[in-house]
């Protein structure tokens, strides 16, 4: 998978591109798990792929500035 980052109006645009399997159906859950300072933001989606499917899971943390700059 691809997974990518960005912040813009306070919140941490989180986003992850995902490939289906050659052959059969895949599913499950994706954890997107964000850690800053001594908090922990989690989000969790259920995902079913088919063979050669794209797919696209993006999730928007609410977080400040000042608390991503703290961790940097």
């Amino acid at each position: 998978p691809q997974i990518n980052a960005k912040f813009k109006n306070e919140a941490l645009e989180i986003t992850a591109l995902l490939n289906g399997p050659f052959a059969g159906e895949t599913n499950g859950i994706i954890t997107f798990d964000l850690y800053h300072g001594f908090k922990k933001q989690t989000f969790q989606q259920k995902v079913d792929i088919k063979p050669y499917e794209e797919q696209k899971l993006t999730h928007n943390f609410k977080i400040s500035e000042k608390d991503l700059d703290h961790d940097a």
